[in-house]
């Protein structure tokens, strides 16, 4: 009786882990309509760790990452119910920071914007207010100086 239950248990546990996951409306439901909650990880054709992420009422809510086929982080940031909010930063596959960016908790990009080139050199400056441009962006050369200032 005890083996039928656990192999009971185990086809229900493999079905739900089976199941579809659908983004509708903004959020991830299963094949059945119902929003998600947990954790939820996807791992890669070689196995290993894709993303990561936790859901709450089938929305994103807390930090979220993921990883270039060779275990590197690609990104990395938090989600507050859906929402992208506070510093986000990804990267190359050899770990090179690429970007650096914000966002305000309405999930609109602001604060200072950074992004760098393949060498992990600097190469341009954007600052947003609640989505918006403003200030002196800057494209920078390979040499760091400004090559280009754009007011907003």
């Amino acid at each position: 009786m005890r083996n039928m239950l656990i192999i009971i248990f185990t086809l229900i546990i493999s079905n739900f882990l089976a199941q579809d996951v659908v983004k509708l409306n903004g959020k991830f439901i299963s094949n059945n309509g119902i929003p998600l909650e947990g954790k939820f990880q996807k791992l890669n054709e070689s196995g290993s760790l894709n993303f990561s992420y936790e859901l709450i009422d089938g929305q994103q809510n807390g930090k979220f990452i993921s990883f270039h086929e060779n275990g590197i982080i690609k990104y990395k940031g938090s989600y507050n119910m859906g929402v992208k909010v506070g510093k986000w930063k990804s990267f190359s596959s050899d770990g090179t920071l690429i970007s650096e960016v914000s966002f305000n908790n309405l999930g609109k990009r602001d604060g200072i914007w950074k992004v760098w080139n393949n060498k992990g050199e600097l190469s341009a400056i954007m600052i947003y207010d609640s989505g918006n441009r403003i200030g002196n962006w800057k494209s920078l050369d390979k040499d760091g100086q400004i090559a280009q200032t754009l007011n907003y």
